[in-house]
């Protein structure tokens, strides 16, 4: 699964493709450290993040199609993603496109 087939299932997985990826400011080299969040879980991404897509394990969960996800917010942190791709939160949140939805909600 993904870019060069670097994820492949040793069992039965339930995935769901998030229309986002690398093109939306999230970093390609994330995976397979990073997580996404569903329902507050973290889930751990599959393959590797793709220019509009990611492959998310959604395995023993509720997740249906239209579902919310965080790939950044209070379950999936910028500073643990900008670790996973080996850099800095400001970096993450700086490549940030227009196409990305903002919500600003204080300071941290």
């Amino acid at each position: 699964m993904g870019y060069g087939a670097v994820f492949v299932a040793e069992t039965p997985l339930d995935v769901a493709i998030l229309a986002a990826g690398y093109a939306d400011g999230y970093p390609r080299n994330a995976s397979p450290a990073a997580f996404a969040a569903f329902d507050g879980v973290p889930r751990r991404l599959l393959g590797r993040v793709s220019m509009d897509l990611i492959a998310v394990d959604v395995t023993e969960t509720d997740a249906r199609p239209g579902d919310k996800v965080e790939l950044l917010g209070p379950n999936a942190l910028v500073d643990d993603v900008a670790a996973a791709a080996g850099t800095t939160a400001y970096e993450i949140l700086t490549r940030l496109p227009l196409r990305a939805q903002r919500t600003y909600r204080g300071a941290v």
